[in-house]
């Protein structure tokens, strides 16, 4: 019943697939889970070839962004990623459909077709919601644009306004759903404070708000700081659509600020969202690409302990089987991210320094 009465993240377009898949499939299971794996493995293929050929610069024109991969070793990168093979192809999640929307605009966008660029990210609503994010980094980008380089040369003060603004708005939904139950169904990202328990796993948010709740029962607490983390996804999204604006490298830093998201913002992980991530991630920084590399294979890691864990049942057990899930998730990229910005410092200083004859 709760999967016939709430709401759903998936659009018109996929679900014209599903019921495709179902009229062919018909009463056999077995013959509906292939369809939908080759479903996914040819979204993977074509991804695949597509960041391929926008890693090779075009015939008589320069690229928008420069890939740090070669053609062979960027189409390598997204087909044999762990995450394609298991969650993309095998666990067929339509993710990769996202993925393939991805690469396409990738495409486009080295090849200078804007709105061909802007309509294959749009095309990802037909699937799913969460096509929305890196959609709405690129229509920010695009406005940012417009505006004069004087105010993208000062990114505190739009950090700033878009801070009160973020939290005027947060607070005119709220007050808007609780006169309108309805919304709840499209702003139930948000939650409430009278809910068993809160909306999140293998998330960084998710130690202090069950902590909150269930040791210090402190619900409302818990939902605020749900509240505060949606804030600072906001503020973190509209940071790497500034810097695209002002630095012209869109790819770089869509992969910046979607990476950073999934890794320390979004509430409700799951593997197979980071599957739109692959195409980005031959256009990524140096920095970004261990981290997203690293990210790309622990979170898979964790199904390792899945099966095991899901034998228990004791909420202690629940509780520390997610702690761990979370840290073999989230730990390892976030501990490349801190050494490879410490090395580059250091190499940094090492330069800066005058030499022994200077001295």
């Amino acid at each position: 019943p709760a999967w016939q009465a709430g709401n759903s993240a998936y659009s018109a377009g996929f679900n014209f697939i599903a019921a495709t898949v179902a009229r062919v499939g018909g009463d056999d299971l077995g013959l509906h889970l292939r369809l939908y794996q080759v479903i996914g493995l040819l979204s993977m293929l074509l991804a695949s070839w597509l960041v391929g050929l926008a890693a090779r610069p075009p015939v008589g024109e320069s690229p928008v962004e420069w890939a740090r991969l070669s053609p062979a070793a960027a189409t390598a990168t997204v087909l044999f990623c762990p995450l394609a093979v298991i969650d993309g192809t095998q666990s067929a999640h339509n993710d990769s459909l996202l993925a393939l929307g991805m690469a396409l605009f990738v495409l486009l966008a080295q090849r200078r077709r804007s709105a061909g660029a802007f309509g294959a990210l749009a095309a990802g609503l037909l699937i799913k919601a969460t096509a929305l994010l890196p959609l709405g980094v690129h229509c920010l980008q695009l406005a940012l644009g417009r505006l004069r380089w004087r105010w993208l040369r000062r990114p505190a003060p739009v950090v700033g306004a878009a801070l009160v603004a973020s939290v005027a708005l947060l607070g005119a939904i709220l007050y808007l759903r609780a006169r309108h139950p309805w919304l709840h169904t499209y702003t139930a990202l948000l939650g409430t404070p009278d809910v068993p328990y809160d909306k999140c796993t293998r998330s960084v948010e998710c130690l202090p708000r069950v902590l909150l709740r269930f040791v210090f029962h402190a619900p409302v607490a818990a939902w605020l700081v749900g509240l505060a983390f949606r804030v600072a996804a906001a503020l973190l999204l509209l940071y790497a659509a500034l810097r695209a604006a002002r630095d012209g490298r869109s790819l770089e830093w869509m992969a910046f600020g979607l990476f950073l998201y999934y890794l320390f913002l979004h509430g409700w992980s799951q593997s197979w969202y980071l599957l739109p991530l692959l195409p980005l991630l031959p256009f990524a920084s140096p920095r970004v690409a261990a981290g997203l590399k690293v990210f790309l294979v622990s979170s898979v890691a964790y199904y390792a302990l899945v099966i095991p864990l899901d034998c228990i049942t004791s909420e202690l057990g629940l509780a520390l089987g997610d702690l761990v899930e979370a840290i073999v998730e989230i730990i390892p990229p976030t501990v490349v991210l801190w050494r490879f910005g410490n090395q580059r410092a250091g190499r940094h200083r090492s330069t800066s320094e005058p030499s022994p004859t200077h001295r």
